[in-house]
């Protein structure tokens, strides 16, 4: 599941009830989010709490691993697939949630791994490669595509690699082991 972030302050939120329950959970009126707009998220599960919806995303993979809840007002689904390993949690009778296997089973995951302990983290890390795995699209936030150059042919355009691709994923990464560059397959899925 992907979504997009199409707003980035609680005074863009124009529903009065979704307002109210998102300023309930932040300090002022003025509070800014630091979503960025038109970054695209993996979903790693969401929650329903009280009526509102709440996306589970890590807003910052560069140096975060630990998913937290965002309203769902900041976001527009990109990919509406939810990840056959989900699983539904009730936390009351009008409360729930949808999340991996891992993280379903285990309701001090989230706890543990903010405190550092290893397995927890590593549960996260192997969660986020799953899904990463699996990414069919081209990652928006990228802004280098693969070259083609003749039928399932492309190229780097930093290193000038040449390598025949069968792969379905989002992103590739050029297989000269001095460039590494990471970039878009011309061939994957692109999100409307």
């Amino acid at each position: 599941m992907k979504i997009r972030c199409v707003k980035s302050k609680l005074n863009d939120i124009k529903h009065e009830k979704s307002y109210d329950y998102v300023r309930s959970l932040v300090s002022s009126d003025e509070y800014n989010f630091n979503y960025v707009i038109d970054k695209v998220f993996q979903v790693y599960g969401f929650r329903v709490m009280n009526g509102f919806l709440d996306y589970y995303i890590v807003e910052d993979d560069s140096y975060q691993i630990i998913p937290r809840p965002c309203n769902s007002s900041f976001f527009k689904v990109l990919d509406n697939n939810i990840p056959d390993d989900w699983q539904l949690v009730y936390t009351d009778s009008n409360n729930y949630e949808l999340l991996p296997k891992e993280w379903a089973e285990d309701e001090t995951l989230v706890d543990n791994a903010d405190e550092g302990i290893h397995y927890a983290v590593q549960t996260f890390v192997k969660i986020r490669d799953r899904y990463k795995k699996y990414d069919i699209y081209q990652d928006e936030n990228l802004k280098i595509e693969a070259k083609i150059i003749e039928d399932k042919w492309i190229q780097c355009k930093k290193c000038l690699e040449v390598w025949q691709n069968s792969s379905k994923m989002g992103v590739l990464t050029c297989p000269n082991i001095k460039c590494n560059l990471k970039m878009n397959n011309p061939f994957a899925k692109k999100y409307k």
